[in-house]
C-alpha cells in the first residue's frame, strides 16, 4: 500500500453519548501518547445526555465549532469521529468505548490511534474540510486512491458482493470511475430485491458499500452551520437522526427534514475505491472471529498474539488470543476460541471456548462455560461490578438475549422475577435490568455473577447489590480503570523484553520509567537475567541486557552490579572475537622465520583524529558501522613509535625492554605471560600481544620454556615510544599493532594490514581497554584517510585518501599540534560513553551519527581545499565529543582554548580527551604565528610545547636487518 504523508488535523472531535462517557474519553486521550500533538482534541457529548444520533450530533458539533472559531472554521482541517454509542452489542468495551478498544500491537494502540493516522493520510483539500467517520470501524485502504471534491460532500465507498448490502449503507452510481462521481442514489441496508430495484448492482455483480467517510468542503460546512432548525432541534435533544440514513437521504432529496431545502442544494459525490478492508468491531462474536481470521487489517497493523503479555511462557494458553494481560498461574485450562485482554490472571482459569474475558483483576478463580463472557469494572463508589454476558447477546431491542438465550427463557429457568431486575423503573429493557453484582471485593462480585451460568443456585447473586448496564456506564470510575490498565501495561512490560528489544525507542530510560515499585524492579531484574542468558549468540544484545541489569542492581547489590558491568564488557569482547575467526588459532609454525642474528625493526607514525571518534568503538561500530577521518604523522621528522624484535638462541625465555620507561622484564612461564589483566601495567600490552598474534593460545599449558626451546630459542622485544603518556595520539594501539606485526614476522609471517587491524582490536579487548580500530589503522595505514566499516562483526575497513596540506603552503602554517602538558585523567571514560550507547540515550546516538557525518563532510572539505570549512567542523567535532562525556575537557584545557579563540577556526583534543595534544586550525598564516607566539611565551605549564608534524603517506615500516 502506498503510504501518503500525514497532514495533521487542526481539530479532532470525538462525540460521546453523555458527560460520563465524555470524561472516559478524555481520560483515554490523556493516556494516549501517539496523538498528533499540534491537533486540538475535543470530546463533545450529546446535549444533556439526550441521544440525538450521529446525524443530530454532526450538526450540533459543527455549530459548537462555528460558535468558537467563526468563519475561520471554513479554513480548518477537522476530523469528527462518531463514537457516542453504548456498545450494547460489545459489552467488553462499553465502558471505554469501542473507539478506545486496545489493539494487539507491540506498542499500546487503540482503534483511535490507527484511525487518526489513517484519516490523516486522506487528501487535504485547501482551504479547509470536515471529515466525518464512524468510530467503530477500522478501515484499511490505499489513501492515494481517495479523492475529495473541492465542493459539496464526498462519500467514500468500496466494491463488495450484493449479499453484504443488507448490513451497510450503499451508494448507487451510474458509472464508477477513479476519483469522485455524482451520487445517483443512496440506500440504507437494502436487501437484494431493493438493490435490483434501484440499479445498485453493476455488471461485475458488485455494489458500493459506504465506508462511513464523509468529506465536507467549505461550501457544505457553511450550509450545515446555517441549518438553524436542525441545529436547534439537536441542541434541544428532540431529534435522533442517523447521519448515514436520515441526513444523507435528505441531502439526496429522499426525505424531508428541517432545513431540507438547504441540504438539497449541496452537491453530493462518492469516491469509489478499488479495495477497502473493513474491520468491524460491532458484536462480541464478530470481535472474537476477527482475531482468529487472517484479515488485511491484522496483517497491515501487525496484530500479534501474546503481545504486551507473558502468555508465551504458558503453553496452556497457546490456543487463546491474549494481549495486554499478565499471567501469574499455570493452573489454566483454555479452549479456543477465546480472548483475554486487560486481565491479571493469578488464580485458576478455565475457559470452555467462545469466551471473552476483559478487565479482570487478580482475585478469584474463574470458570466460563462455552459462550460466556466476563467484564469487571471499577465504580466511583469504590466498588467493583462483574458483568456476565453471552457471546451473542445484544442489550438492545425487543429480541434481546441474555447468556445467549431469549431473556424470558433465561428468567424462567433461573426463577428470576420481574421485580428482581426492574423494581421501580418504567424501562424494562435488558439494558436497564439490575443483573450485575457489585461489591467492594471484585472476587465477591465475580463469584456472585458466575452463578448465573447454570442458573441453579443463585442465592449469592440474589443477596448481592446489583445494578444495570445503563447505571454501570454512568458510574464507571474511569480513573481507576485507567490506573488498572496502566498497572497491567507496566506488569506486562517486563515480560516482553524479547519483543521490545529491537525497537529503536526501547531504551534504558523506558525501562527505568516503567519501574515504579520494588516488586517491579525485582521482576525487571529477573527478566533481564533470563533474557541475557538466552542471548548466547547475540553478543551486543547480551551486553546491553547485562549493562541495564547492572544499573538496576546498583541499589540492591553493588557486588552483583559490578559483576554485571564486567559481564557486559566481556560480551562486547566476545563480539569482537566473533569477527576474528583466526584469533584463537596459533600460527602454523614449528620454527622461527628469521635467522638467529637477524632483527625485525618496525617503525610507526602517530595518529591525528579529526572526526568520527567513538563511532569506531565496539559495540557502536558493530551495530552501526564506523566512520573516522584521521591522519598518520611523523613528529619532528621522526617515527615516534618503534618495536625491535629478535630471537635468543640459547635463552628460552621472553625478554621485554622499554627504552622510554627504562624497564626490563624476563618471562619464563605461561602464568607470567597470561598476567595482563591490568592495562595500566607497562607489561600488559606486550604480554597480550603474544596471544593477539596467536603465537600462543590462552588455554595453552605446559612449559613455556620447552615450547620456546623447540622453536629455537627465546624472543626479545624492545619497545620505544617518544610520545608523552596520555598524548591522545593512539600510542598504545599503534604500539600494539607494531608488536603483533613484529612477532608475526619473527615467526616468518607477513601479516596483511586488515588482519593486523583485527588482531589489534582483539588485543585491546584482551586487555579490557576496549578501544576502537581507528588508532591502529591511523598508524599502520599512511596518509589522511576516511576510514569506514559496515555494521557487523567483520570490521574490515575501507579507506579513501585525501590531503591536508594545500599546494604552495607549509602544513604548519595553519595546522598546529600543541602538547598541553596536561595528562589525561578521564576515568571510566569507556564505560561512560559505551554505557550511554548501550542505554540508547538519544542525545548520544545523535552525537555519534553526527560525528560520522562530519567525518565525511570534512573529507570532502579537504578534497576541495575548503580549509575554513574544515576548521569550523573541527570545532563542531570537539563540541560533539564533549557532549558524549564532560570528562573530555577540563578547566585548564578550556582556558587554553579561550586564550587563542580569536585566532582559530577550531580546535580539539585528540583521542579520548581530558589532556594530551591539541590540534588547532588557525584562521590564516598570521593567526597561526600569533597562536604559536602566545602559547610559547605563556605556556600553561613547563611541559607544554608545539610539535612539528608532517603527513606520513607510508604508514608502518618494517625491516629485517
Amino acid at each position: 500500500m502506498f503510504i501518503l504523508p500525514s497532514v495533521p488535523f487542526d481539530i479532532c472531535v470525538i462525540t460521546a453519548a453523555n458527560e460520563q462517557q465524555a470524561r472516559g474519553f478524555d481520560k483515554q486521550l490523556e493516556r494516549n501518547d501517539s496523538s498528533q500533538h499540534d491537533t486540538i482534541y475535543k470530546v463533545i457529548p450529546d446535549p444533556d445526555g439526550k441521544r440525538i444520533g450521529s446525524g443530530g450530533s454532526s450538526f450540533y458539533v459543527l455549530n459548537l465549532l462555528y460558535d468558537e472559531f467563526g468563519d475561520a472554521l471554513f479554513a480548518k482541517r477537522v476530523l469528527v469521529l462518531h463514537s457516542g454509542g453504548d456498545s450494547r452489542r460489545l459489552p467488553a468495551y462499553s465502558a471505554v468505548g469501542k473507539l478506545f478498544m486496545p489493539l494487539p500491537t507491540e506498542k499500546h494502540h487503540t482503534l483511535f490511534d490507527v484511525m487518526l493516522e489513517n484519516y490523516a493520510q486522506c487528501p487535504y483539500v485547501p482551504p479547509g474540510q470536515v471529515i466525518f467517520a464512524s468510530g467503530d470501524v477500522l478501515l484499511n485502504f490505499d489513501p492515494s486512491f481517495v479523492k475529495f471534491s473541492p465542493h459539496g460532500i464526498t462519500g467514500v465507498a468500496y466494491a463488495e458482493k450484493p449479499e453484504d448490502g443488507a448490513f451497510y449503507g450503499v451508494y448507487v452510481v451510474q458509472e464508477p470511475q477513479p476519483g469522485y462521481v455524482p451520487v445517483y442514489d443512496v440506500l440504507q441496508k437494502p436487501g437484494l430485491q431493493a438493490l435490483r430495484d434501484h440499479a445498485a448492482i453493476d455488471f461485475s455483480n458488485r455494489i458500493w458499500i459506504d465506508t462511513g467517510i464523509l468529506n465536507l468542503a467549505p461550501d457544505a460546512v457553511k450550509a450545515w452551520v446555517h441549518c438553524k432548525k436542525l441545529i436547534d432541534a439537536a441542541r434541544s435533544g428532540i431529534i435522533n437522526y442517523n447521519l448515514y440514513h436520515e441526513i444523507l437521504y435528505a441531502i439526496h432529496g429522499k426525505r424531508e427534514l428541517e432545513d431540507s431545502d438547504k441540504l438539497q442544494n449541496i452537491s453530493f459525490f462518492v469516491n469509489c475505491l478499488p479495495y477497502c478492508g473493513f474491520y468491524h468491531v460491532g458484536k462480541s462474536r464478530e470481535l472474537l472471529q476477527n482475531f482468529y481470521s487472517l484479515t488485511h487489517a491484522s496483517m497491515h497493523y501487525h496484530f500479534q498474539n501474546s503481545t504486551r503479555s507473558n502468555a508465551v511462557d504458558y503453553p496452556e494458553l497457546k490456543s487463546a488470543w491474549i494481549y495486554n494481560s499478565v499471567i501469574k498461574t499455570s493452573d489454566l485450562s483454555v479452549k479456543d476460541p477465546c480472548l483475554i485482554e486487560g486481565c491479571i490472571i493469578q488464580q485458576k482459569l478455565s475457559l470452555d471456548g467462545y469466551n471473552i474475558l476483559t478487565n479482570t483483576p487478580a482475585t478469584t478463580p474463574v470458570h466460563l462455560s462455552a459462550g460466556m463472557c466476563l467484564n469487571v469494572l471499577p465504580l466511583v463508589s469504590g466498588e467493583w461490578v462483574a458483568v456476565l454476558y453471552g457471546i451473542d447477546d445484544e442489550f438492545k431491542g425487543q429480541n434481546a438475549t441474555f447468556l445467549n438465550k431469549p431473556l424470558p427463557t433465561f428468567l424462567s429457568k433461573a426463577r428470576i422475577e420481574h421485580d428482581d431486575l426492574w423494581p421501580s423503573e418504567e424501562n424494562n429493557e435488558l439494558w436497564h435490568a439490575r443483573l450485575f453484582p457489585c461489591s467492594t471485593s471484585p472476587a465477591t462480585a465475580i463469584e456472585a455473577v458466575l452463578t448465573l451460568q447454570d442458573g441453579v443456585n443463585i442465592s449469592q447473586w440474589r443477596a448481592a447489590t446489583r445494578i444495570s448496564m445503563f447505571n454501570i456506564l454512568l458510574h464507571v470510575d474511569q480513573d481507576r480503570l485507567s490506573d488498572m490498565h496502566a498497572q497491567i501495561e507496566s506488569g506486562s512490560f517486563f515480560y516482553n523484553l524479547e519483543r521490545q528489544w529491537d525497537q529503536a525507542d526501547f531504551t534504558y530510560k523506558t525501562l527505568q520509567a516503567a519501574v515504579k515499585s520494588p516488586d517491579e524492579k525485582s521482576i525487571a531484574i529477573a527478566q533481564l537475567k533470563k533474557w541475557s542468558a538466552q542471548l548466547s549468540d547475540r553478543h551486543i544484545d547480551r551486553a546491553r541486557a547485562q549493562f541495564w541489569l547492572a544499573q538496576l542492581l546498583l541499589e540492591k547489590n553493588s557486588k552483583e552490579a559490578e559483576a554485571s558491568f564486567e559481564a557486559s564488557f566481556d560480551s562486547i569482547r566476545d563480539a569482537v572475537a566473533a569477527g576474528l575467526g583466526h584469533a584463537y588459532k596459533r600460527l602454523d609454525k614449528t620454527a622461527f622465520g628469521i635467522r638467529s642474528d637477524e632483527v625485525v625493526w618496525t617503525m610507526l607514525p602517530a595518529r591525528l583524529d579529526f572526526a568520527g571518534g567513538w563511532t569506531d568503538t565496539p559495540p557502536v561500530c558493530l551495530e552501526r558501522g564506523g566512520c573516522v577521518l584521521n591522519a598518520s604523522v611523523t613528529l619532528n621528522g621522526q617515527y615516534p613509535i618503534q618495536v625491535i624484535g629478535k630471537i635468543k638462541p640459547n635463552d628460552p625465555t621472553i625478554g621485554i625492554n622499554s627504552i622510554d620507561l627504562g624497564q626490563r622484564a624476563t618471562i619464563s612461564s605461561f602464568a607470567e605471560l597470561r598476567a595482563f589483566s591490568d592495562p595500566a601495567h607497562w607489561l600488559a600490552l606486550p604480554k597480550a600481544a603474544f596471544y593477539a598474534a596467536s603465537i600462543f593460545d590462552l588455554a595453552e599449558s605446559g612449559s613455556l620454556q620447552n615450547i620456546l626451546e623447540n622453536l629455537g630459542g627465546g624472543i626479545d622485544l624492545t619497545l620505544f615510544s617518544a610520545l608523552p603518556a596520555g598524548s591522545g595520539l593512539g600510542t598504545s594501539s599503534i604500539l600494539g599493532a607494531g608488536l603483533i606485526a613484529t612477532l608475526a614476522r619473527i615467526m616468518g609471517v607477513l601479516m596483511s594490514r586488515d588482519e593486523l587491524y583485527a588482531r589489534t582490536s582483539h588485543l585491546e579487548q584482551l586487555m579490557t581497554t576496549g578501544g576502537g580500530w581507528q588508532d591502529q589503522i591511523g598508524g599502520v595505514a599512511g596518509g589522511v584517510k576516511l576510514i569506514t566499516t559496515a555494521a557487523g562483526y567483520d570490521q574490515t575497513p575501507n579507506c579513501a585518501w585525501t590531503h591536508l596540506k594545500q599546494p604552495g603552503t607549509e602544513i604548519g602554517e595553519r595546522f598546529l599540534l600543541y602538547y598541553t602538558g596536561i595528562r589525561r585523567m578521564a576515568k571510566n571514560l569507556l564505560r561512560q560513553v559505551v554505557g550511554r550507547y548501550l542505554n540508547k540515550e538519544s542525545d548520544a546516538l545523535v552525537a555519534l551519527e553526527r560525528l560520522a557525518q562530519l567525518a565525511k563532510e570534512m573529507k570532502d572539505d579537504l578534497d576541495h581545499r575548503r580549509i575554513d570549512s574544515f576548521g569550523a567542523k573541527i570545532c563542531a567535532a570537539w563540541g560533539l565529543n564533549k557532549s558524549l562525556d564532560a570528562g573530555q575537557t577540563t578547566d585548564d584545557i578550556e582556558n587554553i582554548l579561550a586564550r587563542i579563540d580569536d585566532y582559530m577556526l577550531g580546535a580539539k583534543l585528540l583521542g579520548a580527551g581530558g589532556g594530551g595534544f591539541l590540534f588547532i586550525v588557525a584562521k590564516d598564516k598570521q593567526a597561526g604565528k600569533k597562536i604559536q607566539k602566545l602559547l610559547t611565551e605563556h605556556p600553561p605549564n613547563n611541559r607544554a610545547r608545539f610539535f612539528d608534524f608532517d603527513i606520513d603517506v607510508n604508514g608502518m615500516r618494517m625491516s629485517v636487518l
